[in-house]
């Protein structure tokens, strides 16, 4: 009796102590029915109107590819896709060389105002985001137009 119970703690302690592999990275990619089951479930009454604003934008801008807020969301999708890994607002203005408006426009796009052209980006220092409240609308837009 004392080895079985002995034989069992050490298969337990084996079992506590060992370190499961290293999960795998995963791809780029990102699922959309995976970012909507990870959406906030509540979001304040700016926020959630922020979100429609940009839902309508990205339905306009798809059937618009030459407007100047589709161009700065694709050179952002086309770096992303590219594996660019942070990207900043430098990155963004080089592709764009020929965008004299770059700057203000861009600065359209992240920040909630009542005349915005849509925050779709979240910045922090130079380093540039998709804003987590709309990436599930965003990656459907990715989806229409790079695919």
């Amino acid at each position: 009796m004392l080895k079985t119970i002995i034989t069992w703690v050490r298969k337990w302690i084996t079992k506590a102590t060992s370190h499961p592999k290293e999960p795998a990275v995963q791809p780029i990619k990102t699922n959309i029915e995976t970012l909507h089951a990870q959406a906030p479930k509540t979001l304040s009454e700016e926020y959630l109107d922020e979100k429609n604003k940009v839902r309508h934008r990205l339905e306009r801008w798809a059937l618009h590819q030459d407007q100047i807020n589709s161009r700065i969301l694709n050179a952002y999708l086309t770096l992303e896709r590219k594996g660019y890994s942070p990207i900043t607002i430098t990155m963004l203005q080089n592709q764009l060389l020929d965008m004299k408006t770059f700057l203000p426009n861009f600065n359209q796009m992240k920040s909630i105002a009542p005349h915005n052209h849509a925050k779709v980006f979240d910045v922090r220092g130079e380093s540039v985001r998709i804003w987590s409240v709309v990436e599930v609308h965003v990656r459907e837009y990715e989806n229409k137009i790079f695919h």
